[in-house]
């Protein structure tokens, strides 16, 4: 997405605490950290946490830093807490439902006993006819054989769904951690928006006469929308996650549309004023990441 052909870092994650499909099941990767060591803009050493789960040692940088964007503190290492990969891997796939319907049956699908770990919407995909609505199962395989089957009776009311593959799950998955549904071009700007799941489809609704490219991830409650790079877009992208009381971040796009639009909600009042004062206690003489998320003062 953002030109490089180089591999991701465990630091560049936890900066941005960049979740995948599995944040509706397992939570975000905030919930993951156990413990950070990290410099400061002063130069000072911090650390936090530690290495055992129940490490209630002290106050909770870890969580104040992850999603911080580097704008607070470098971090030099970082403790995870991991999870055993699983065994097999099935998804539901329905195809040529529209948004709102697409929606109410992954809904549906993660209010059901048989453990969903990903729920997306895709208005196109390779291999498909038109739209899919995809539901992820992971577990043993027997218990995964079992309740793929039991989702597809279940949500045959929805339309008839053929199950796919460990292979064909895996790498579909992948595709949509990756955001690469989006087809995204080298001068389009990228949004996340955030929004309750039912509201997804109708963000979907506010900006698609812009001409946008999109998808939903989180059973309707990860919007990513790709499209032209320009203030009237951003704007109305803006507009359409506050009407559903969301937020949203300019993922990507070009330096002069960052350095001219806000890249998150700019906070105001009281949650503004302590904003400044954690920024000025980490990196009293801004120079950690300035611009990134908020503008120096």
């Amino acid at each position: 997405m953002f030109g490089s052909s180089s591999d991701q870092t465990i630091g560049g994650v936890v900066a941005t605490n960049l979740s995948g499909p599995r944040r509706i099941a397992w939570g975000a990767t905030r919930d993951h950290i156990m413990g950070v060591r990290a410099v400061n803009g002063s130069g000072e050493v911090i650390r936090s946490g530690g290495r055992v789960l129940k490490n209630v040692t002290g106050l909770d940088i870890c969580k104040l830093l992850t999603g911080s964007h580097g704008t607070l503190a470098v971090m030099t290492e970082i403790t995870l807490k991991v999870m055993p990969a699983p065994e097999r891997t099935a998804t539901l796939a329905i195809t040529g439902l529209n948004p709102h319907t697409g929606v109410a049956a992954l809904s549906a699908a993660l209010g059901s006993p048989y453990a969903v770990s990903g729920a997306a919407y895709l208005p196109k995909a390779d291999g498909f006819w038109g739209s899919v609505t995809l539901a992820r199962i992971e577990d043993f395989e027997p218990s995964v054989i079992y309740r793929a089957e039991c989702l597809r009776r279940d949500l045959n009311r929805f339309g008839a769904g053929d199950i796919l593959d460990d292979g064909h799950s895996k790498a579909l998955w992948r595709s949509v951690r990756d955001a690469l549904p989006l087809r995204t071009e080298p001068d389009d700007a990228v949004w996340r928006v955030s929004v309750r799941p039912s509201a997804g489809p109708r963000v979907i609704k506010a900006v698609e006469a812009l001409g946008v490219k999109w998808f939903m991830d989180w059973g309707g409650g990860l919007v990513w929308i790709a499209g032209p790079a320009t203030s009237e877009a951003h704007g109305v992208i803006c507009a359409a996650a506050r009407q559903e009381s969301g937020t949203w971040t300019l993922f990507r796009a070009p330096e002069p549309l960052r350095a001219a639009m806000d890249v998150i909600p700019p906070e105001v009042g009281a949650l503004d004023h302590i904003t400044r004062r954690v920024k000025a206690a980490f990196d009293p003489h801004w120079i950690l990441n300035v611009g990134r998320m908020h503008q120096a003062h």
